[in-house]
């Protein structure tokens, strides 16, 4: 069961603001377009070109804690419509 109970929002607000806080000036130069996934409770994340790889290893530490995936460098991981919105306008 997870530490907390949060809605998906939740978790995407966390995420993303401990992606900017904490994690990017780290990972942006050198990991830009990959997969980054974080655990929004404890902070923990891993990067990898393969977003089921990354998010493995982070569940594997965390196995009940929220996890958050974005694409370095990008506001989403996905997107639908052809084109991804860098992160910062």
């Amino acid at each position: 069961m997870p530490q907390t109970e949060m809605s998906l929002k939740e978790i995407a607000a966390r995420g993303w603001e401990i992606y900017l806080r904490d994690i990017r000036p780290h990972v942006i130069d050198d990991h830009r377009g990959e997969f980054l996934v974080v655990d929004v409770e404890s902070g923990d994340y891993e990067v990898d070109t393969d977003e089921v790889a990354a998010s493995d290893r982070v569940r594997g530490r965390h196995p009940d804690g929220h996890r958050y995936l974005i694409r370095i460098g990008y506001r989403t991981a996905w997107s639908l419509h052809g084109g991804l919105r860098p992160d910062i306008p």
